[in-house]
């Protein structure tokens, strides 16, 4: 119940909360080459895990595909700014945190399915 009393002036009275932030420069070079590199990643680990077709892992790999495709949205929605959709990438990096999560437990604890 306390919880709820700390929460709910916060839960009224919300502030905006940028998540895409333009950079400039050699930043925004920067920045475009580590979104490359971590959607490149991403895709080969999820390529890997998938092409074993063994079933504890397969969450594991979609999640690391949807964690590649997550990169790439991220980085258009820092090239192209003020888009609707592309501010929208939790709606790729939410299911891609859980099908992770979900992949390494199950990994973790040996689970056939």
């Amino acid at each position: 119940m306390r919880r709820l009393l700390f929460l709910g002036p916060l839960l009224c009275a919300p502030r905006a909360a940028w998540a895409v932030q333009r950079h400039t420069g050699e930043g925004l070079v920067a920045h475009v080459i580590a979104h490359v590199a971590l959607a490149g990643a991403f895709g080969f680990l999820g390529w890997r895990v998938l092409r074993d077709r063994e079933a504890r892992g397969r969450p594991l790999g979609w999640g690391a595909a949807l964690f590649a495709l997550w990169s790439l949205w991220a980085l258009t929605s820092h090239l192209r700014p003020g888009s609707w959709l592309l501010a929208r990438d939790h709606l790729v990096l939410v299911p891609a945190l859980w099908l992770v999560w979900v992949g390494l437990r199950r990994m973790a604890r040996g689970e056939a399915r």
